[in-house]
């Protein structure tokens, strides 16, 4: 019983390693109803320019805010491409505005704090596919959490709140014969 519960505890602890790290790998994600309502994510509903021909840049923001009466301790933020159409699954990341981020095929932040009524915005500039068709879309995600210590030693990471969603779409591509 007891080397279960270790085994389990360090496949949660690995995997909470492994977001902080951007590895692709399993994640806990737990809702928690406490936080539901302190946290708010918003982002632009189109990437910049929302019309894109591959390889070329684009650029997208969101924010977080803190709509609670106290502060926010080691918030996190995910902003992630989903697989769409034959575009590349990951957020070719060219540049991001606030140096609690980082990324290259996703953006990760981790806000030390984020105080009553504050408000983050993040600006991201990325490439669109170079080899993706006329009519694949960027769908872009954003969802705020946090890292929470679990008993013996665990590291989860909690939604809190909802995502937002940004879009764009390819006009050609390399496989469209035009």
């Amino acid at each position: 019983m007891v080397i279960v519960g270790v085994m389990a505890g360090l496949a949660v602890a690995v995997a909470a390693l492994a977001w902080l790290s951007g590895q692709d790998g399993p994640r806990r994600v737990t809702l928690s109803e406490d936080a539901e309502g302190d946290v708010r994510v918003a982002a632009d509903r189109t990437v910049t320019p929302s019309s894109l021909q591959p390889g070329s840049v684009f650029r997208y923001r969101f924010s977080v805010t803190n709509d609670g009466g106290s502060a926010i301790r080691q918030l996190a933020v995910r902003s992630e491409k989903a697989a769409t159409g034959s575009s590349e699954t990951g957020l070719d990341v060219r540049s991001v505005s606030d140096p609690h981020c980082s990324g290259t095929v996703r953006v990760d932040c981790l806000f030390p704090k984020l105080g009553p009524g504050e408000t983050r915005t993040v600006r991201v500039e990325g490439r669109a596919s170079r080899t993706g068709r006329a009519g694949d879309r960027v769908l872009i995600h954003t969802f705020p959490g946090f890292l929470t210590h679990a008993p013996h030693g665990d590291l989860t990471y909690e939604v809190v709140g909802g995502e937002a969603v940004t879009t764009g779409v390819l006009v050609d591509g390399t496989g469209s014969g035009g």
